[in-house]
């Protein structure tokens, strides 16, 4: 089975700790996006030299083009309103 992928969105520092905490468990690829050129780069290149991901087979993908914010916010866009419809909740 393959593993699921997270979507990281901001490479500072609570962004790639979150990043780096989700591929060391093994489970997860993670999306690490940034609005800044370079950001989400150079994050991901320091947690992949630091070692503990490579062991957990774990991947980081990096972006920070619109077209890439644009398709994850449609998934979560997405996923907000199977999750409403799913618990029943009315939005007016």
């Amino acid at each position: 089975m393959g593993r699921e992928k997270i979507t990281v969105i901001g490479a500072g520092n609570v962004g790639g700790t979150t990043a780096q905490r989700l591929v060391e468990s093994g489970r997860y690829d993670v999306v690490l996006l940034d609005v800044v050129d370079g950001v989400p780069q150079g994050k991901a290149l320091d947690l992949m030299q630091a070692g503990a991901l490579v062991e957990s087979g774990g991947q980081i993908v990096v972006g920070n083009s619109t077209r890439e914010f644009t398709e994850q916010i449609a998934r979560l866009a997405d996923f907000g309103g199977k999750l409403v419809k799913a618990i029943g909740l009315k939005i007016e």
